[in-house]
């Protein structure tokens, strides 16, 4: 019996996925030019300039970052920068003077700056991947804020709420507050029992930093957009939890290894017979913090190869998937050596380590993809800069 023909039309040519190479072109001496000016203006405006500082920085590193041949773009403008700018050094200020003249009131302070915190991620974000094109596409971040706050809000007010519970415990009289007194009057400081909530409050954050990094980390991703292409984060919290044990570990690791040198110089001195001089013990000092510092470098740069190559894995745009191959021990040769060279030149090589460190993170990713000219634009999204200068101006680094 004859089968009938296929007669439906050929499907249409589907190139096979295959890895595009990000790369970073940019180059120390030119970058150092644009550093030292930078530096130099904004001391000289005291402040001012850093807004133009930061758009001239930007724009060179996203100008010599490129994907599969395709250059990233940043479109801030200074004077949008610098709005956002003043108004967060308002509320900077005004933080500070409550926080300084109302000592009783500094829970609720801390309460009010950490229910901010969601928004301030989301704002920044917004602004961020808004002003960031790639093809002359622009990313953008859905901002829906009550996922922000879901995530964050429990986290942080069990943290607070144990801090305030501590705090109360505490006699203001008792042996333990007597013990930081005479510390810090010994150093020329007044220590009062509300001086200890900062303290408390991270205390009991940190166990929590696992996952509030997680949660940062799928908050971000999972908002991000580029075009009409919705990221997706597949990491699990087991992942960031185990990740952060093992690194609290190496630095456990760390510091055992310099006692270890401390008790072989201590033993090498005994042999000597001799009480040991100033200098002696100054240097012998010196070796332990350097190689408790050395260890702890590339324990750093294991934990940052490890999150970066585990926040990247798990990230994708649609069919397009994003892969990192960062080496634990390159990434901590990196920093150390970056470190020392800043050290060593008093600050001026700075430029060159941070292009040596752009060099290497963008030659260890890629994009597992078919080809993004497919992609086609979405929807523009519009945020000020003010979420993301007020992150700036409280010291925090909410973004990716």
């Amino acid at each position: 019996m004859d089968h009938a023909l296929d007669t439906a039309p050929p499907r249409p040519y589907a190139p096979a996925a295959r890895e595009r190479p990000f790369g970073f072109s940019g180059n120390a001496r030119e970058y150092f030019r644009i550093w030292i000016v930078n530096v130099l203006l904004t001391v000289a405006t005291i402040g001012i300039y850093s807004a133009w500082a930061k758009v001239r920085r930007l724009r060179y590193f996203y100008g010599h970052t490129a994907l599969d041949g395709h250059h990233f773009a940043w479109h801030g403008e200074p004077l949008q920068i610098l709005k956002g700018r003043f108004v967060a050094v308002l509320a900077f200020g005004a933080f500070a003077a409550f926080w300084h003249f109302y000592p009783d009131l500094r829970f609720l302070v801390l309460g009010v700056g950490l229910a901010l915190v969601p928004a301030l991620i989301v704002l920044s974000m917004s602004f961020n991947l808004r002003n960031t094109s790639l093809r002359n596409l622009r990313f953008s971040f859905v901002r829906d804020f009550v996922p922000a706050y879901r995530m964050f809000v429990m986290p942080l007010a069990v943290a607070l709420a144990g801090a305030a519970l501590l705090y109360a415990l505490i006699d203001e009289h008792g042996s333990f507050m007597q013990a930081f007194r005479e510390r810090n009057v010994a150093e020329g400081d007044e220590f009062a029992k509300a001086d200890l909530i900062p303290n408390l409050f991270f205390l009991l954050l940190m166990p929590l930093l696992p996952y509030l990094d997680f949660a940062r980390v799928r908050l971000l991703i999972g908002h991000t957009r580029y075009a009409r292409l919705q990221a997706q984060f597949s990491g699990r919290v087991g992942q960031f939890n185990w990740l952060y044990c093992r690194t609290f570990g190496l630095f456990i690791l760390a510091g055992l290894f310099a006692g270890l040198v401390a008790a072989i110089i201590g033993f090498g001195e005994d042999k000597a017979g001799g009480e040991p001089g100033m200098l002696a013990l100054a240097g012998t000092i010196a070796v332990i913090v350097m190689v408790f510092y050395a260890f702890a470098f590339f324990v750093y740069g294991y934990f940052k190869a490890q999150r970066t190559n585990l926040m990247l894995a798990g990230t994708a745009f649609g069919e397009h998937q994003l892969v990192s191959r960062m080496a634990p021990g390159r990434t901590g040769w990196l920093y150390l050596s970056n470190t020392i060279a800043a050290v060593l030149s008093l600050g001026l090589l700075v430029p060159w380590g941070k292009i040596r460190l752009l060099r290497y993170q963008f030659a260890c990713m890629g994009l597992l993809s078919q080809g993004l000219d497919t992609v086609t634009a979405g929807e523009r999204d519009g945020t000020g800069a003010l979420g993301e200068e007020l992150v700036d101006a409280f010291d925090l680094d909410l973004g990716l």
